[in-house]
């Protein structure tokens, strides 16, 4: 019974993988791997860019993912589009791939409570976090 209990737990900790990889290490081809830049595109007049572009360049782990906010779509890798639903405080955020107009993410956040903006910078991040 004794050289049973060691065995088994060898067997389970060699089961479990020292650090799970990463999308980008699985998937270095992933349009969100191979993004250098990401273009704010807001479709609602509730929601400043300016705003949003200032609250994702504040969160330490968007500076670490190396993207840089730009001011031209033309030349962006990945676009945010922002967009609020009609006569609700419910808005969607959108991350497409610029070159195949693939979407790559999607989510919600509400306005009640404060602004839109630092919230949607958080949705955003945690997105990034999830699939770089």
């Amino acid at each position: 019974m004794r050289l049973v209990l060691p065995c088994l737990a060898v067997l389970v900790l060699s089961a479990v993988p020292a650090r799970p990889a990463g999308h980008c290490e699985t998937n270095p081809e992933s349009p969100w791997c191979t993004a250098k830049t990401i273009y704010v595109d807001s479709r609602s007049g509730f929601m400043r860019e300016t705003e949003l572009e200032r609250g994702i360049l504040q969160i330490p782990e968007f500076a670490r993912s190396g993207l840089k906010v730009t001011r031209m779509s033309q030349g962006a890798d990945l676009v945010l589009e922002v967009r609020r639903k009609a006569f609700t405080s419910q808005f969607t955020l959108t991350v497409v791939d610029q070159r195949s107009h693939i979407v790559l993410a999607s989510d919600r956040a509400n306005s009640i409570g404060g602004h839109i903006e630092p919230k949607l910078a958080k949705e955003f991040v945690k997105m990034l976090k999830n699939y770089r």
